[in-house]
């Protein structure tokens, strides 16, 4: 507390002692310091070379995170993105039924350009809503010039849901800004932790008159209880089943037969992600999928060019 320069946390000098919580910025002179939790138990020497790896990598992305923090909340704060459509087809018709939003930033930006990437810097910067909450509205208010009312199928990030009473709040807004769109919000099958939150967020859409889409279906644990007691609008099966189903064992044919047929009974809606070829949707035609989206129709383009 005796330094002449001072010691700073968040930017503002301190006087007594302080309680620091994870990512504050604690100056010390010239030296700048972020506070990470770590919550990994203590290092063993004993550690395998994977894990020591892991720890690396680890470090490495904290790092990273920290560098490109002041770009990331320049993006964020002049809403610096450039979201990407991709359409939705009726595939027995082939008309355009709606577009997904897809998150893209600026080319000439030091930011990492895969979604994903970009994701997890923000997260370790605890900014991740904030991304997704940007790329949602400038998405989506493009849509009062867009032709023939088409859905609009919207992404949440993971911690999102862990969040449900600030997500309910950036939907509110969101609806407030484009009143009439037609929007659907995507949730990752892996993100919901419960029945209950899931309910919470179906009655939530319902009452701001949003549709709800459970997205990579059938990537890791299938959450079959959730789907049969809050079943959503929209089921989007995962390219991961979708890619060479038309070369795929019968057996396979089946099995997501078997899961379309059921969804069609409680109501639900069946999209195939990523077709790429003409023997995949024959395929998913067969199958009894209604709607899909892949290369096959269309590449994530711009809205300027829609």
């Amino acid at each position: 507390m005796g330094s002449t320069n001072g010691t700073y946390v968040n930017h503002q000098r301190i006087t007594e002692a302080q309680e620091l919580k994870e990512f504050d910025t604690v100056n010390l002179g010239r030296t700048e310091l972020k506070v990470k939790r770590n919550d990994s138990v203590e290092v063993d020497l004993s550690s395998t070379k994977t894990q020591m790896l892991d720890m690396t990598k680890e470090l490495e992305i904290t790092s990273m995170a920290f560098r490109l923090e002041p770009e990331l909340r320049s993006l964020l704060k002049h809403r610096s993105v450039i979201p990407h459509y991709q359409s939705i087809i009726d595939i027995t018709t082939s008309e355009i039924v709606g577009y997904e939003v897809l998150g893209r930033i600026p080319e000439e930006s030091s930011l990492p350009k895969n979604p994903a990437e970009l994701f997890k810097i923000a997260s370790y910067l605890n900014l991740s809503t904030e991304l997704s909450d940007l790329f949602r509205l400038e998405g989506a208010s493009i849509w009062p010039t867009m032709t023939g009312s088409p859905l609009l199928f919207l992404n949440t990030h993971p911690s999102e849901i862990s969040r449900i009473d600030e997500l309910e709040k950036s939907l509110i807004n969101l609806r407030e800004t484009v009143p009439e769109a037609s929007i659907v919000i995507e949730v990752h099958e892996r993100a919901v932790p419960s029945v209950a939150e899931l309910r919470r967020l179906r009655h939530i859409l319902t009452d701001l008159e949003m549709k709800l889409a459970y997205d990579d279906f059938g990537v890791g644990q299938t959450r079959l209880v959730e789907l049969a007691k809050t079943p959503p609008d929209y089921l989007k099966f995962d390219i991961s089943i979708i890619r060479n189903i038309h070369l795929a064992p019968k057996s396979l044919h089946q099995m997501v037969l078997t899961f379309v047929k059921a969804s069609h009974d409680l109501g639900i809606a069946t999209l195939a992600e990523g077709v790429s070829q003409k023997g995949e949707r024959d395929k998913c035609r067969e199958i009894g999928f209604q709607y899909a989206q892949g290369f096959l129709f269309c590449r994530p383009t711009a809205g300027c060019n829609l």
